[in-house]
């Protein structure tokens, strides 16, 4: 009875551990500037604030006085928004009064959360 108990937990242990001893071939995996890249396109860009890095993502009109920062909630990222600061194609005041040609926009995205 015995020897079956410790056969079950060997067989257990190697199927449970096993898979984790297998190296695995990481290639094609993205930077987080790939990845970023990837999504944003030449709007995701990163800087360094007292010694993190951090994402943010810039749309609109540069050369306009009105700032609007978009910050996201806990377990969220910049890709919350990523529908309303490109193209705002929703029935809402963004869309109405093109706030996209009148302002400039700044997304962050937090520490640990998105490509932060």
């Amino acid at each position: 009875m015995r020897l079956r108990y410790k056969i079950l937990i060997g067989l257990l242990l190697v199927l449970l551990i096993g898979p984790f001893l297998v190296p695995v071939n990481t290639s094609g995996t993205l930077t987080k500037e790939e990845a970023a890249e990837e999504v944003w396109g030449s709007q995701s860009q990163f800087v360094e604030l007292a010694g993190q890095e951090v994402h943010y993502v810039t749309a609109g009109s540069p050369s306009s006085k009105k700032l609007i920062v978009l910050l996201h909630g806990f377990g969220a990222s910049a890709f919350s928004y990523k529908e309303t600061i490109i193209k705002p194609k929703y029935n809402s005041n963004l869309a109405k009064n093109n706030v996209n040609d009148r302002s400039n926009q700044c997304l962050l995205d937090s520490n640990s959360v998105g490509f932060a």
